[in-house]
């Protein structure tokens, strides 16, 4: 009968009982030795034997991966092909230390985060524990967001022509839609990511896309973050939302963010929300956050509507209600505009489709983390016009066209370097 294998953790536990039991023994019988005699041959075997330890230890606590749902080599698959793409697109820049990053808007430069960085944040206790919850619940796409970054706004081209000129991420965005646009790879985003392309899901004419302005942007937006119009993180909408500028972040914790995210092009319209992990996704209806619709924020018809127990669809001030109180949704937030372009980048750069086709598969995304000039920013692929979107709606509104992509935001070390 063979020996059966032994399960990585009964070895990992195994290796530290054999560094306890015997090595650390070995390790002070050396020392003692070297220090009764003094000579340098015993020396050298004492630093040899501490060399030994450290990799030994190091190999160790490399192998012990908290995150059964999440293997390493996922991490590192998509951590690649981040980093590829941002290189790719145009995010990542040579800086003048020779490595690769951006310039944000404090003209600061912010190295893209290592690997060891990654999983540094991962590992810290309050993150650690978070993700232990919400990889199994289907946050399993990392997001390495380089938040600091211009969020960007569009012109016209000052050579009298009628294509648009973008900068900053929605730049790099407007962009790459007009390159995959040209080499024929655009599509509306799919229903299911192993549905097969069909010709209907193409965008490839002018009838589908307007290549002179593939992004508008509501002109509120024109330096709305350099000029901290744009605040993130906000508690409620309101003058009292509690929220904080994109140049306070940036002092605070750096210019990279890094997020989890399901990997959810379409958020789920009514009905179409599934259960994973014990948490039901929050689709257009807000069929699993009915008890966080806020009364203050209802009109007579829809609180007589709530009493009879029919389906309230959220305003952006319910969203956040769950968001905030939900035991279910604790650890989560909407996204800033920078996340949910990020994503949108990602995602095309991968699977050649747009995000947030509300016409077709997907719905309107509220950046829910975000508030500009007393209303939520908003986005979306928009058919009719044959372009994406960004504008906002007022904090009140109530669509079941119009949703959520929650993101998990993870704590960033104190010794921040990105």
């Amino acid at each position: 009968m063979p020996t059966p294998e032994i399960p990585i953790k009964q070895q990992q536990h195994n290796e530290l009982d054999q560094i306890a039991s015997t090595f650390f023994t070995k390790f002070y019988e050396a020392k003692k030795q070297a220090l009764r005699t003094g000579k340098s041959k015993d020396v050298e075997q004492v630093i040899s034997l501490q060399q030994e330890l450290f990799t030994r230890l190091n190999t160790l606590k490399d192998q012990i991966w908290p995150f059964e749902t999440f293997p390493k080599k996922e991490l590192y698959r998509q951590y690649e092909s981040q980093r590829d793409i941002f290189e790719r697109v145009g995010i990542l820049q040579k800086l003048s230390n020779g490595e690769r990053g951006f310039v944000g808007i404090d003209a600061k430069e912010y190295v893209f985060p290592s690997i060891d960085y990654i999983k540094q944040t991962m590992g810290m206790s309050e993150n650690k524990e978070l993700l232990k919850i919400k990889l199994p619940q289907g946050f399993k796409q990392l997001l390495i967001v380089p938040f600091g970054m211009k969020l960007g706004f569009v012109r016209k081209d000052s050579k009298g022509s009628q294509r648009s000129v973008y900068d900053g991420l929605i730049g790099i965005y407007a962009e790459q839609l007009r390159a995959h646009y040209t080499r024929g790879e655009l599509y509306y985003t799919k229903a299911h990511p192993n549905d097969p392309f069909t010709s209907e899901d193409k965008i490839d004419t002018q009838h589908k896309f307007n290549e002179s302005q593939p992004i508008w942007i509501e002109d509120i937006y024109h330096n709305a973050d350099v000029d901290d119009i744009l605040v993130y993180h906000v508690k409620e909408f309101s003058p009292n939302h509690k929220g904080k500028t994109k140049t306070k972040i940036l002092e605070q914790e750096g210019g990279w963010q890094i997020i989890f995210i399901e990997d959810m092009p379409n958020i789920p319209k009514k009905d179409k929300g599934i259960l994973i992990g014990g948490r039901s996704q929050i689709d257009t209806s807000g069929t699993s956050i009915q008890k966080y619709i806020l009364p203050d924020y209802l009109t007579d018809e829809q609180i007589q509507k709530k009493q009879k127990g029919q389906i309230i669809v959220p305003s952006p001030h319910d969203y956040l209600n769950a968001f905030n109180n939900s035991p279910i949704y604790k650890g989560e937030h909407g996204m800033t505009p920078e996340e949910n372009i990020t994503y949108a980048i990602l995602y095309l750069a991968q699977n050649k489709q747009v995000i947030d086709d509300f016409q077709g598969q997907g719905s309107i995304s509220y950046y829910l983390d975000s508030f500009l000039s007393g209303h939520v920013p908003d986005c979306c692929w928009n058919r009719g016009y044959l372009r994406v979107g960004v504008g906002r709606r007022d904090p009140g509104f109530r669509g079941d066209h119009c949703g959520v992509r929650p993101t998990v935001r993870l704590k960033l070390p104190h010794d921040k370097h990105v």
